[in-house]
This record gives C-alpha cells, structure tokens and sequence, in this order.
C-alpha cells in the first residue's frame, strides 16, 4: 500500500487538536507503518503523550529526504488556516493536497463561519475516502484513564453546571492571583456550579465541588476528555481554546497579552466570552478588585446566554475578533461621559481605553504616547489637529512605538455603537485610509 505524507509543519500547538484528529482517524484506518507525519517542534511533547506513528519527523529536510525514496499516495500539507486545494499528479497518479494560502479561512471578505478548522480538517478526511467521521467518534477512540471516568462519570453531580478550568503557569502575579480567588470563590457560591480546575498553582479555596488537578498529572488526551465531558470551558488564550472549538463547547477566556490575533488565537462558536487580564500587574489592589467582579459578571453572562439559547453571529464573533486584536482608545470631556459610552456599549467596553481629553500641550502628547505604548493602541478616536497630530506621531517614531497608531480624527464617534466603530475601522484599514 502506498504510504499517506503529511505536512503539518506550520500547525502550531495550539491547534494541535486538528492534526491529531486527522492523525487518529488515519490510524484507524490504516497501519501505522503507511502514514508518515511531519511536525511543527512545539508540538513534541503532545505528540509523545498521543501519536502511535514511528514515522513522526520534526525536520523538513529529513522529511523531503525521505519522500524521495517513498512510494507516496498521497502528499498533504496543511497550515491550519487556510483553504486547501487539490489535485492529482497523472504521472504516477498521487493526490496532493496543499494550503491555498490566497484563501485564508479567516478574513472579513471570506465572511467566516463556525467551526471553520474543523470542516476543513473533515474535508481533508473525506478526500481520503473516510465519510461519516466525526469529533465525537474521534473521542471515543481515544484512551481514558480510570480516575478522569470517577471523576466526570460518578463523582460529580450530573445536574450541576460543570466547568472546566485551565490555568496552566507556574506562577502569577500577585494581582492575578487575587482575581482569580475571588473569581473562583464567587462561581462556587452558586450551588448549581462544580468546578474542576488544572494548575499547579495554590489556590486557597476549600469547596466540595472544587476538584483540584495538578497540571503534571494531565495530558492532552484526558484534557480532551475533560473538555468533552464538562459543559463549559475556561482558560487562558492560547492554550486550550481551540480543542475547546474542536468540541463545540461554551468558552471563556483570559486575554492576558497582547499577541493575541484573529489567524492564529480566534473562537468561531455560539457562545463565547472574552476577559481582558492584560497590564495586570499595573493595576492596583482597587482596580483588581474591580476587574475581579467584572470577570464574574461577564462569565455570569455568558451561562445566562447558554441558557436562553443566545448565539452569536458570525458578524459578532469578527467584530469581537477585530477589538481584541486591535487595541482601541477613545478621548472623552470627561469620566461621566467615557462612563455613559460604556454602559451603551458593554460587549465591547473593556476593549475600548477611556482617555480623558485635556489641553493639548506638550507634556499631554507625551503622557499620550506612554499610554498608547503601555495599552499597545492601534486606533485612537478624538478631535486632535494637524499640527499637534504630527508632533504625537514624531513623539511615537522618537519612542519607538510597538505599533503603528492610527489616528481617527473624527468628532461623531461617540455618538456611534462600538459595532459600527469597529465596521468603519475595517473598512479604513481595507481602503488605506487614516484621519480622515
């Protein structure tokens, strides 16, 4: 038999999930002996705790070396986040299928759907003549460990809300560690509520529906497991979110940097609910305390949300995207003004920077920059002129600015629904236009 090639080299860790759902399917499939695999480095360790392939390489050129020499069938390649393309090479009658990197998948023009890796990663199964397969039968096949089924299965009331947490650092700071006890301990207040939490960090809570794991004692296969088996997954961005997707599971998440962008890190599902951590170790003990609470009442949100059926659409999901991505500030006359915007504008609040207008000087376009490095701004809203405008971008280039900040010299926008805000950005950045 001829042997299947893939190369999923620039599918990165976090979407792991969908090169091993391919993987696992073709195991089932076919010998072990027939598929060969090549992989992106970061993924090593999963690979070590899953994969039952002997052909598994991490280098592209052993990888290339040794497909001269095999009888091949089918050659694969797949980043993760495009379209793929394919095609039959007459000559020794090989189908080939490659990324059309022209056609990401995620693109506001492409209009993107949910679950969009996942039907990509179906079709690329279907190709090879194996139908009907789904991510539930992909899980079933997977090995369980006897404690995670007491544990999912028996030891946890079925009638509760189960959670699924996921905190995997070895240490926080001493900010993030308050908010997430009092996060926690607001969330077990509620008797309909179980949580489940892996991290090898200590948290001072004693609960009878707190279930500790440590991180160490679990691999991908049991967090999958996990992740199938409770109804709503919570964590940090870029860890587990996207077998989370993968699983069509409810999805809360800690933003707490600002790498963060629509290709690689983006949830297309129904419901989701985005927490911004970010400059947390800047914050103060008062300030803490309020992102803590604002924290509890947005995963609050979302449950509510979950039941009463409330979905997101696609158009939702991109515009959230969008702001998460690109950091906005707008300036206001005052705090009560910046304040009555946001209550108007709550699913997009905490991703919109209050900044209090002053007069213009100096010493304010100075402080000006400082905040737009710290908050990492792309966009900032506000009345500003020529003159001064120019002296803040010569300030930027002098400092170094991260990024390129566009100034949207606009007297109506707060006026305007942060839906519409963040349509008309997009439209500007797609025609290249700023502070007009």
């Amino acid at each position: 038999m001829k042997t299947i090639c893939l190369n999923f080299q620039e599918i990165k860790k976090s979407h792991f999930i969908y090169a091993l759902y391919i993987i696992h399917t073709l195991e089932s499939k076919y010998s072990y002996s027939n598929v060969k695999c090549l992989m992106n480095k970061s993924t090593k360790q999963y690979i070590e705790e899953t994969c039952k392939l002997d052909n598994i390489l991490f280098s592209k050129d052993q990888y290339e070396e040794d497909m001269q020499t095999t009888n091949v069938g089918a050659a694969i390649e797949w980043d993760g986040n495009s379209n793929i393309v394919t095609k039959i090479e007459d000559g020794n009658s090989k189908l080939v299928i490659t990324s059309n990197k022209q056609e990401r998948l995620f693109s506001r023009s492409k209009k993107p759907e949910k679950w969009m890796l996942y039907e990509e990663a179906n079709s690329i199964i279907s190709i090879l003549n194996i139908k009907n397969y789904s991510y539930l039968e992909f899980v079933k096949l997977l090995p369980k460990k006897e404690w995670l089924t007491k544990l999912t299965e028996q030891a946890i009331d079925k009638n509760k809300t189960i959670i699924y947490v996921s905190l995997p650092k070895k240490e926080i700071n001493s900010q993030l560690e308050l908010m997430f006890t009092y996060w926690l301990n607001k969330i077990l207040e509620t008797e309909s509520v179980a949580v489940i939490i892996k991290t090898n960090i200590t948290f001072e809570i004693n609960h009878p529906y707190l279930f500790n794991l440590k991180e160490d004692d679990v691999n991908i296969y049991d967090d999958i497991h996990l992740i199938n088996a409770v109804d709503t997954f919570v964590g940090l961005s870029g860890d587990l979110e996207q077998v989370a997707v993968f699983l069509k599971k409810p999805i809360f998440l800690f933003i707490e940097n600002y790498d963060w962008n629509i290709k690689d890190n983006s949830c297309w599902i129904n419901y989701l609910k985005l927490c911004n951590i970010r400059n947390s170790n800047t914050l103060s003990e008062e300030e803490i305390n309020r992102l803590a609470e604002k924290s509890y009442l947005l995963f609050s949100d979302l449950i509510y949300e979950i039941n009463l059926n409330i979905k997101l659409s696609a158009e939702q999901l991109w515009n959230l995207h969008y702001a998460v991505e690109n950091p906005i500030a707008m300036l206001f006359f005052n705090a009560d003004e910046g304040q009555r915007w946001r209550e108007r504008n709550k699913d997009y609040e905490q991703w919109v920077i209050p900044l209090i207008e002053e007069k213009w000087s100096i010493k304010r376009i100075k402080k000006l920059v400082k905040e737009s490095n710290l908050n990492k701004l792309v966009y900032i809203f506000g009345d500003i002129t020529w003159h001064n405008l120019l002296v803040f971008k010569m300030m930027s280039w002098k400092n170094k600015s991260v990024r390129s900040i566009n100034w949207v010299n606009n007297q109506f926008y707060k006026h305007v629904s942060a839906e519409s805000l963040i349509d008309g950005l997009q439209v500007i950045k797609e025609k290249g236009y700023h502070e007009k």
